[in-house]
């Protein structure tokens, strides 16, 4: 896994395995400066709703017991 990671993370390092595994030149990669699209911060960004999900049923729930 640490290898993926750092080839995302330092691409001109992996540029030669990259090349051979789409079947282009290391000049073309090199001209693109990119190998994977820029990530999408709206569709990869993890939004934690359990915090607010919890308040809103605390703060509207209807208790039923006989106290």
């Amino acid at each position: 896994m640490f290898e993926y990671v750092h080839s995302f993370l330092s691409p001109q390092e992996s540029h030669e395995e990259y090349a051979e595994f789409l079947n282009v030149s290391v000049e073309q990669l090199k001209d693109v400066h990119e190998i994977c699209t820029p990530p999408d911060l709206e569709k990869e960004t993890l939004v934690d709703n359990n915090y607010l999900l919890a308040r809103l049923l605390e703060d509207t729930s209807i208790s039923l017991s006989n106290k």
